[in-house]
């Protein structure tokens, strides 16, 4: 089975715990009459060990109309607001979702 020979990479590849975490979860066997295990796995897990701790990447853009020898003249400027330090992956839902409970 894919998920036994990727659990065994990840725990043979010494990574694990240090720079990914892997959380396994099957959708049609959790899911298969509502959504709700994967709304508690999405809050109890995913956000708060994963995306809170890797914040999100945020650009603010700012134009600026000078006059210079009687022509107007744009200048953007650029402010990073916030950085990213990590990446959460998964599936498309939709994807894998034949029960419409996504």
């Amino acid at each position: 089975m894919l998920k036994n020979r990727y659990e065994e990479m990840m725990q043979n590849s010494g990574i694990q715990n240090r720079q990914v975490t892997y959380k396994h979860f099957d959708f049609h066997v959790e899911c298969h009459k509502n959504s709700e295990p994967m709304m508690e796995l999405v809050e109890n897990f995913v956000f708060p060990t994963n995306v809170a701790q890797s914040g999100i990447f945020a650009k603010t853009f700012r134009v600026i109309t000078e006059s210079v020898s009687g022509h107007k003249i744009e200048r953007v400027i650029e402010t990073k607001t916030s950085e990213q330090c990590g990446v959460v992956r998964t599936n498309c839902i939709d994807c894998l979702d034949r029960t419409n409970v996504a």
